[in-house]
């Protein structure tokens, strides 16, 4: 009885050191899809128009970063 109770300990040991992690990555995984995906961040060219609409940049600076952000 030895033997046998101490294979399913083990056993159930390794379950939960593959499912435990397991899950917790998936729950990383996920909220990086809904929080900072996509919809979380702004892009490079959404930033630009952002800073000059609050007049942090000129008119000439925008259109140099634009140009740089387009090629």
């Amino acid at each position: 009885m030895g033997t046998g109770m101490g294979l399913w300990l083990l056993v159930g040991m390794l379950i939960l050191a593959v499912v435990i992690p397991g899950i917790v990555l998936l729950m990383v995984w996920f909220m990086q899809k809904t929080v900072g995906g996509a919809k979380g961040r702004d892009t490079s060219m959404e930033i630009l128009k952002m800073r000059y609409a609050r007049g942090e940049i000129s008119r000439e600076k925008f259109e140099e970063i634009k140009k740089d952000l387009s090629s």
